[in-house]
């Protein structure tokens, strides 16, 4: 490949890589837009949240504050009867819309209520125990009581059974008490907050002070200083009904929200900031447990996505930015991928021609491995012509001992060619595996000695090592020779034994190979004996090998050759 195909795959590549970064680093940064737009829905929601509390909180504590005067004013005041209350109660409604309801009961069940019928009505009641029916007249709530009108009563019911009266008569302390009243079938609730009077001696009745309240009437409640077509908040009960009125938010589409909001929690009951969409606007709501008295309302902030839009101007511009870089990249990729095309149309040709050559060279490379097996081949088939002749020529001898070391020298020649039989059997001849090659020796040997020694097993480790061709017909020679003498004469009985053949690297260069066994061992005589010749063999061939030979005899014998050779490898 040239100096320029080089460079221009290089540049292509690069180009790939800051790519791919470009795309990683975009949308790694719009997940970041995203959660930092999650983040800040969730603080504006929270602020949301805490301001509409603040004024919760005012809005209750100031009714709480008008129910305990209204409580020390009936307080002295012991007998009086709803309608002389009136120049009291009327100007206390007018000035507190959120009030609709004011009713006092006795412990007797006598009931005086006055009710906000519309805006400029009132209803007043008036019943007891023995009644059956409540007395009902209404009366103007603006201008003088010079006119009223009579109702038809209704059926009278026991304020004693009511929840404001029981609840009223728990309180231990006697403070004020809400309520969260409206029953199931109606679409919104109310407030009721009452307090039990005590009269001024231990013989005077008690009796209980309740107020209605309607915050959907509220104008506090509304957020108007806030921009209400961005946030809105509510007040609603755990069955999603508002208790603040979504008719005070200006943009009508933010009261669908609030009323969506609302209904979308009763089913998932989240805690933390969720999504709704109403048409082509989408919306993040918030709702929080709000506590009053012991009842468990609920706070719904509401807020338009598009607020979020001008938090986030800046990250949106930046990936606008690098959107329009990657879309730059992409061309100029595209560029550069079709220069590669065309570059690699002439690399493909080079390399149609570099094969053809590499093919011509594999063909004489292999008739080389052909030539070169048909050599090892062509030895071993002399190697059993000379042992065959001598074979013949033994048979023609008379003496023992002759005879014997005649068969010697001839089975000397069966194992120089059973070196090259296995040699050409491998694979690859450049670089003989010695495993492979020390497991074959030793198994034509084991199978030779097999009559007599069948008891004996044998073992070989060669640490991975791999030599040439030359190497390992010196090597497997020096093998077959000391595992030959170990199985002929370590072993003069048929009880077994082991033959342990080892290969291991020296420091300096050099490997050791030890040929053990647990058989009898070293004789005294054995420098004379019939074995010398082989062992002289072993050293010589250690020689050629720039090496040594040693034996040792210790509950066995050990033949350690140390040898040195050329173009060796670890195999892995």
């Amino acid at each position: 490949m040239s100096q320029n195909q080089r460079t221009g795959r290089w540049l292509f590549y690069s180009t790939v890589a800051v790519l791919v970064l470009a795309l990683g680093f975009v949308t790694w940064s719009s997940m970041l837009v995203r959660k930092r737009q999650q983040i800040l829905a969730e603080v504006a929601l929270e602020r949301v949240q805490s301001i509409f509390r603040v004024r919760l909180d005012a809005l209750f504590h100031k009714i709480t504050e008008d129910l305990n005067e209204e409580v020390e004013a009936l307080r002295e005041e012991p007998g009086s009867e709803a309608l002389d209350l009136l120049p009291r109660w009327r100007p206390f409604l007018r000035s507190h819309p959120t009030i609709t309801r004011i009713q006092v009961a006795d412990e007797f069940g006598v009931l005086r209520s006055v009710e906000r019928l519309t805006d400029t009505t009132l209803v007043v009641y008036t019943a007891g125990p023995n009644d059956a029916l409540y007395h009902a007249q209404v009366i103007p709530l603006l201008g003088k009581l010079t006119t009223t009108t009579e109702l038809p009563e209704v059926a009278y019911e026991d304020p004693r059974a009511q929840v404001w009266y029981g609840r009223a008569l728990e309180e231990p302390y006697y403070e004020a008490v809400w309520y969260l009243g409206g029953g199931k079938d109606v679409q919104r609730s109310y407030m009721q907050v009452s307090k039990l009077l005590r009269g001024a001696s231990a013989k005077d009745p008690f009796r209980i002070l309740m107020f209605e309240v309607d915050l959907a009437r509220s104008s506090i409640l509304s957020l108007r200083s806030a921009p209400t077509d961005r946030y809105s908040a509510a007040l609603i009960d755990a069955n999603g009904r508002m208790l603040s009125a979504t008719e005070l938010v200006r943009d009508t589409t933010m009261a669908q929200a609030e009323r969506d909001a609302a209904a979308l929690w009763v089913e998932l009951r989240k805690r933390s900031p969720y999504n709704l969409s109403i048409g082509d606007k989408n919306f993040h709501a918030l709702v929080r447990p709000y506590m009053v008295n012991g009842q468990t309302l609920y706070t719904a902030s509401v807020m338009d996505e598009g607020a979020l839009q001008v938090w986030t101007k800046m990250e949106r511009m930046v990936l606008m930015a690098m959107v329009l870089l990657v879309a730059l990249m992409v061309i100029l990729l595209g560029w550069m991928w079709l220069r590669n095309r065309m570059e690699d149309a002439r690399i493909r040709r080079q390399m149609r021609f570099s094969k053809a050559q590499e093919q011509q060279l594999a063909k004489a490379i292999g008739e080389r491995d052909v030539l070169s097996r048909e050599v090892h081949h062509r030895v071993k088939n002399n190697l059993q012509i000379v042992s065959s002749l001598l074979n013949l020529q033994a048979s023609q001898l008379d003496e023992d001992h002759v005879r014997h070391e005649f068969l010697r020298g001839k089975q000397r020649i069966d194992t120089i060619a059973l070196v090259h039989h296995k040699l050409y059997g491998l694979k690859d001849l450049r670089d003989v595996d010695l495993k492979l090659f020390f497991d074959g020796l030793i198994e034509a040997l084991a199978t030779m000695h097999y009559k007599d020694k069948r008891t004996v097993s044998y073992a070989v480790r060669t640490a991975n090592l791999s030599v040439d061709q030359d190497s390992a017909i010196t090597l497997g020679i020096l093998f077959c020779e000391l595992v030959n003498n170990s199985f002929q004469h370590a072993f003069p009985y048929a009880t077994g034994g082991h033959v342990d053949v080892a290969v291991q690297p020296v420091d300096g260069g050099l490997y050791r190979m030890l040929v053990k066994d647990n058989g009898k061992g070293l004789s005294d005589g054995f420098a004379d004996g019939p074995g010398k010749l082989g062992l002289d063999i072993v050293a010589a061939l250690a020689e050629q090998l720039d090496g040594s030979f040693h034996t040792h005899t210790n509950g066995g014998t050990t033949c350690e050759v140390l040898f040195r050779i050329s173009g060796r490898r670890i195999l892995t």
